[in-house]
């Protein structure tokens, strides 16, 4: 009788100690890498080509590879940085699972993964929104400004279009600048990082800069990014290495352009020497007249001779 009541006290002292041990568990920190998904972001609405970029927390974590997955299906495996992969999501704003795995050094793996948003739109509907240029003088010759949409009539082949929206002068600029970082800038970065850094510091905090950096790849620096600050820090992460898909990246740029409405223009910084672009040479012009039906090509003679 002593046994029975003996073991039935330590069950219940092995019942009552188990939750505590799960509740311990719980409460335990990691305290390992990480990542942090910087592109896409969380349920947000994709659609067409887009760059996945991540950070590993912290940074100098030592690892094998990283394997990109994009709906089940391995996109992209890296090994070193930039952490940027290249991914075309499709027409539509259908949702997407993209899922990180990181192959650390000491054999563990850290997988990190996020849904974006579907629109339930049940019809495909394409629109073009297209920018025309205007400039209104009176007849002194003195421009005119503060003009509306109901100031204006607009047709094409005779028809009457509508008219959704005027930007004057001082509107903000969308503005996507694409740096060469390719191995053979390798003695022009010092310059590319000055000029390109001039550049941005003649735009307004308003004005919105998407920096993209290529080489043998297109990789997101910054994002539609207005602070000066972000701005001028997102360079100091450019070093050069492989070849140069020039057709490639413009292409790209001008497809981001294409889907704001506004003042925009596309900036290149590069030696002009593609190398690697799986686009033909025709192609960024064809998407320039689709996507902005108005493009004037400019190029900088001191910048041609100074090799950016």
């Amino acid at each position: 009788m002593r046994r029975w009541c003996c073991l039935l006290g330590l069950l219940c002292l092995a019942f009552l100690a188990f939750p505590r041990a799960q509740e311990s568990a719980q409460i335990a920190p990691t305290g390992g890498p990480a990542i942090d998904i910087l592109s896409p972001d969380e349920n947000s609405y994709i659609s067409g080509p887009i760059t996945i970029s991540i950070k590993l927390i912290p940074a100098n974590t030592p690892i094998d590879r990283l394997s990109f997955f994009a709906d089940g299906k391995l996109v992209c495996t890296l090994e070193q940085l930039p952490y940027s992969c290249n991914w075309d999501s499709g027409p539509l704003l259908n949702a997407h699972v993209i899922r990180i795995v990181a192959a650390l050094k000491n054999g563990q793996r850290v997988v990190k993964t996020i849904r974006t948003k579907n629109a339930n739109v049940a019809e495909r509907v394409d629109v073009h929104a297209v920018q025309v240029s205007v400039l209104v003088r009176d007849k002194s010759g003195n421009f005119v400004s503060g003009l509306k949409a109901n100031d204006f009539k607009l047709r094409e082949d005779n028809k009457p279009q509508q008219i959704t929206a005027v930007a004057d002068e001082d509107a903000p600029l969308d503005v996507v600048m694409a740096l060469d970082i390719s191995g053979s800038m390798s003695d022009a970065i010092p310059d590319l990082k000055q000029a390109s850094r001039l550049f941005l510091t003649a735009l307004r905090e308003r004005d919105a800069v998407t920096v993209l950096g290529f080489n043998d790849n297109i990789f997101t620096v910054a994002r539609r990014e207005t602070n000066p600050q972000a701005r001028s820090r997102a360079l100091d992460r450019l070093a050069p290495w492989g070849g140069t898909a020039l057709y490639d990246v413009i292409s790209r740029g001008l497809g981001l352009l294409g889907h704001t409405v506004g003042r925009k223009g596309l900036v290149v910084f590069s030696d002009g020497d593609d190398q690697s672009s799986t686009a033909p040479p025709k192609m960024p012009s064809a998407i320039c007249r689709r996507a902005m039906r108005r493009c004037t090509p400019s190029a900088s003679a001191a910048a041609r001779r100074r090799r950016i």
